[in-house]
């Protein structure tokens, strides 16, 4: 057998092999003596026709098959044995030739194990963003909670004006797409793009006003940015908002507050905490763009395209689930099949980068999650949530069970590691 290698990237080969005439002739006597003793032709006992007659009577494609499965497989495990190669996963493989009295050729496209360089990792400047929790910060808090325990009052003797609630008949058309159909809407004022608001504003009860609100490209939602949509508004009715007032009745009716003082206080200590993870998954996120800039990482493709594979089929089932269908999915979005399909390879790509200078590192600073580490997690979880560890364990199968949870330790782990072994700068508020 001739075996040829030729290397396609850092983590691919390609194998180009032919096995013997003689070979071949011999497997496919092979074949014809294996399905000869189970067919049955006209005028002969079942395995007793003749070769000729065995010949004629099965399908050549049929044949073909038979023989493809019985060359390939030994062929291939013979020509990775005699190329030293150990592959990464299943190889892609290419029949160049299968035919009568020729020798079988066959090319196979062979992912190898990814390599990783790593780079200096150890002594890595960051500085951690400043956390400041200001009054005005508190303030805007306090008024979100009144908001969100408000009253509205029905007013029928003055037009719309900021911070009132519209209920209105609205027919939107986006730019370039069919036109929408009517919908009862609520409008709440001053929460819109000021150029909406400001058509709203001024218009009385059952007033209707059509216009066009052009959206900048950095408007968050997607199915808008950077159109225009033209609008027709019918006013119905119109609230205002009643808002209760800041005291100690209102405190105490948020949980377990005495006075107004005791409800900012944990306002403010919330927003520190949140804002301090926030700053410490930004040093985390810099640190870590360091170590994988420094290294130097190759992978096969097949890593990258089994992913892709397993997202969009959990998109499927998704979508499935909702009734969807994935053109609506990305008229949703507002991405073309190739924007989505870009956007998906290039962050699991990213990912799989990541994980697997991680997983270097980890393996290079010999961390890891034993069985006693993952038992005593189990624990706290059971502890912290006042219920039975078969419950626990109930909940974590389904997320993947204790392997999963070894997953999380041990990127906890990584994440620790690679902070201690940085040098970081803290911009916290007085420290």
């Amino acid at each position: 057998m001739q075996v040829k290698v030729e290397q396609q990237g850092p983590c691919e080969v390609e194998l180009n092999v032919e096995v013997p005439v003689e070979q071949v002739n011999s497997t496919r006597d092979k074949v014809f003596k294996e399905i000869g003793e189970h067919t049955t032709v006209p005028g002969f006992r079942r395995g007793k026709a003749p070769r000729g007659m065995l010949e004629r009577h099965l399908s050549p494609e049929s044949v073909r098959r038979h023989l493809l499965d019985e060359l390939l497989g030994d062929a291939y495990m013979a020509a990775l044995e005699e190329a030293k190669i150990e592959p990464f996963s299943d190889p892609e493989v290419e029949i160049v030739q299968l035919e009568k009295e020729q020798p079988f050729i066959f090319k196979a496209k062979v992912p190898l194990p990814p390599k990783i360089e790593l780079g200096e990792y150890k002594g890595i400047e960051v500085e951690r963003p400043t956390v400041v929790v200001t009054d005005e910060d508190v303030e805007a808090e306090l008024k979100y909670l009144r908001e969100t325990r408000c009253s509205v009052e029905p007013v029928e003797d003055r037009p719309v004006e900021s911070g009132d609630v519209a209920s209105a008949e609205l027919k939107a058309t986006v730019e370039g797409e069919e036109p929408g159909e009517p919908s009862k809407v609520r409008i709440r004022v001053r929460a819109n793009v000021p150029e909406f608001d400001e058509n709203i504003i001024g218009m009385s009860l059952d007033e209707e006003k059509s216009f066009t609100v052009d959206y900048p490209s950095d408007t968050p939602d997607d199915t808008v940015a950077g159109k225009k949509v033209d609008y027709t508004v019918k006013v119905e009715r119109i609230h205002k908002l009643k808002l209760p007032e800041v005291d100690d009745e209102f405190a105490q009716s948020l949980g377990d507050y005495k006075t107004v003082d005791d409800l900012k206080e944990e306002i403010r200590s919330r927003m520190t905490e949140a804002r301090g993870t926030s700053a410490d998954n930004e040093v985390e996120n810099k640190i870590i763009e360091q170590i994988v800039a420094r290294s130097t990482v190759s992978f096969p493709d097949v890593i990258v395209k089994s992913r892709v594979a397993h997202e969009l089929e959990h998109l499927r089932e998704d979508l499935e689930k909702e009734n969807r269908s994935f053109k609506q999915y990305l008229e949703q979005i507002g991405k073309t099949r190739e924007e989505f399909m870009d956007e998906l390879t290039q962050g699991i790509s990213r990912r799989v980068t990541v994980g697997l200078v991680l997983g270097e590192l980890a393996k290079t600073e010999s961390l890891a999650v034993t069985d006693e580490e993952v038992d005593a997690r189990i624990d706290s979880m059971v502890e912290e949530s006042k219920t039975t560890r078969e419950a626990v364990e109930a909940y974590l199968e389904p997320r993947g069970g204790r392997e999963s949870l070894a997953n999380a330790l041990l990127d906890e782990k990584i994440t620790d590691f690679i902070k201690s072994v940085s040098k970081i700068k803290s911009g916290e508020s007085g420290q």
